[in-house]
């Protein structure tokens, strides 16, 4: 990613361990990490620099990154949530 992009990126100004959160193992601090990129103004550009070095791993762009392949999360099983069935 460009230096100038890098330097408006979310996580950089998040003041957070970028290795300790966007590369853990842990779900709650992967969970972090995509929320510090819904508000980022160069997540598609990290998303897209991450796909075309093939990073194999981590949070590029919102987007959780696993043996070089973007993870593709799911609902649950279950009961839909509220907002899906209109009550409120």
């Amino acid at each position: 990613m460009r230096r100038d992009l890098l330097a408006v990126a979310a996580c950089r100004s998040a003041g957070v361990d970028l290795t300790g959160l966007f590369f853990s193992e842990d779900p709650d601090d992967l969970r972090l990490a995509r929320s510090i990129c819904v508000s980022c103004p160069v997540a598609e550009e990290c998303l897209a620099a991450a796909l075309a070095r093939g990073e194999p791993t981590g949070v590029w762009g919102g987007q959780e990154f696993k043996n070089g392949q973007v993870l593709v999360r799911h609902r649950r099983r279950g009961r839909p949530g509220r907002a899906l069935v209109g009550v409120g």
